[in-house]
């Protein structure tokens, strides 16, 4: 009788699917776990498994439908049910961590007289869920899942005992290992950048110290590592003694199929002729400059065109809206954009303008060259790398180098010459080939573990 060929289980933590809008994590996670899923209908070496919140859920649960394009729908009954009494232990737990203080001195031996006190306060619970919600939830809403989860000691044994059954737990954010301190099996950990380490004036003080005790953690425990292009993995090594066999480069992708070149839809409401900024309202994508790049430019050239900025509110977003002082009525903010538009503003751009101070990898690059639209990139970190220097490098803190980048994509042939070549540069960058190595280095972890299930 041949011997059952063995299994790797491999468990993703995935609560930031939740998180509604999308930036360069998010993204990685749905595109990683999509691949997965059609990877793993016909291959069954691995057994793979998500992690949202208190639930786990096997990946063949997943629903993909078809509406041109595909999107992830996760059968979440099973964890909605669950929802409204996470959140009333939510509730307690903040209550409990205001009044408790208070209480342990007047009712020093009876915890329950304390808890039944604290039950009867519940509108402090839902005060303070609706201001965590407002302020944090957009942000940090893979943090707000991890603290339902963690609420209370020890009363989740059973779905640590769990967890520790898997061969290798993927962590896509260092800051969410902290979840799995207690917790003891094998982890991969994605590093997208270290920008709170070189850049800390662009991060919140909470991030900086969640990111850094992340990174800590995981040195304490029996963890690898991707980072997603060789500017972050050089960064790491620089600042972090991980040892090189711990660390693998596997680059980001484009989805190719949603990400090409689309014409605008009958009645939406775009401007004939325009540069394209696509970023989150914070310091590092170096909006301030690039709007007054733009102004320089529509003064100098006297044409008919437009920056339109596309992005929701991040980090010190209010103080940069304060600074903007915008004086042109040619810089249009559309705020928050519906995910299927985005390939219709790229595809319909002169070029698109991301003249980062920093980034881990810049997916924006890669899609808005697989649409056909040439890049003005910061000169700096990971961009060169992703663009394979098809495009045009500037100086993110020279207004003068932006606005002489935007002049020259002014020339119809210089456009024309930059979109064929970086149509040529996103075609060799898939999700498909990240994952199928991503896939590689689950079994070359895996490989080396003794309790591999069989």
């Amino acid at each position: 009788m041949s011997e059952e060929k063995k299994k790797y289980r491999i468990l993703i933590e995935a609560s930031k699917i939740y998180q509604k809008n999308q930036d360069g994590v998010k993204r990685y996670l749905d595109e990683l776990i999509r691949e997965l899923y059609f990877f793993n209908q016909e291959n069954k070496e691995f057994e793979i498994d998500l992690l949202l919140g208190r639930n786990i859920f096997p990946l063949e649960k997943l629903n993909l439908y078809n509406d041109n394009e595909l999107h992830i729908s996760i059968d979440t009954n099973q964890y909605v049910a669950n929802f409204d009494w996470e959140m009333k232990n939510f509730k307690m737990g903040m209550i409990m961590n205001i009044l408790y203080p208070f209480l342990k001195m007047f009712f020093p031996f009876n915890y329950k007289a304390r808890l039944g006190i604290v039950t009867n306060f519940g509108f402090l619970g839902n005060l303070a869920v609706k201001i965590y919600y407002t302020q944090y939830q957009k942000r940090y809403y893979p943090v707000m899942l991890t603290m339902l989860t963690r609420l209370g000691k020890g009363r989740y044994t059973s779905l640590e005992k769990k967890i520790e059954k898997y061969d290798l737990v993927h962590v896509p954010l260092p800051q969410n290992l902290l979840f799995f301190k207690t917790i003891n099996t094998s982890f991969l950990v994605t590093l997208h950048d270290i920008s709170h380490k070189l850049f800390p004036e662009f991060h919140t003080k909470d991030n900086i110290r969640r990111s850094e005790k992340g990174i800590t953690l995981s040195k304490e425990k029996n963890t690898h590592y991707i980072a997603v292009s060789e500017s972050t993995l050089n960064d790491v090594k620089r600042y972090y003694s991980i040892n090189n066999n711990k660390l693998k480069k596997i680059h980001g992708g484009v989805d190719l199929n949603k990400f090409k070149y689309s014409e605008k839809w009958d009645g939406m409401q775009l401007e004939e002729k325009y540069f394209l900024c696509l970023a989150t309202l914070e310091p590092r994508k170096n909006l301030l400059n690039t709007i007054a790049a733009f102004e320089k430019l529509i003064k100098e050239t006297k044409e008919e065109i437009y920056l339109i900025v596309i992005g929701g509110g991040g980090w010190r977003n209010r103080k940069i809206k304060k600074e903007l002082k915008i004086s042109s009525d040619k810089i249009v903010f559309k705020g928050f954009v519906e995910d299927d538009e985005i390939p219709i503003y790229y595809s319909n751009a002169i070029a698109l303008v991301y003249p980062s101070f920093y980034e881990g990898f810049g997916l924006p690059l890669l899609e808005s060259m697989a649409c056909g639209t040439p890049v003005i990139y910061g000169n700096n970190s990971s961009m060169p790398e992703v663009t394979k220097g098809v495009g045009v490098p500037v100086n993110p803190n020279d207004i003068n180098s932006i606005k002489n980048g935007m002049l020259s994509l002014l020339d119809k042939n210089n456009r024309k010459e930059l979109s064929q070549k970086g149509l040529k540069i996103a075609k060799l960058s898939s999700w498909n080939k990240m994952a199928i190595k991503t896939l590689e280095y689950y079994k070359e972890i895996c490989s080396k573990i003794s309790n591999v299930s069989p």
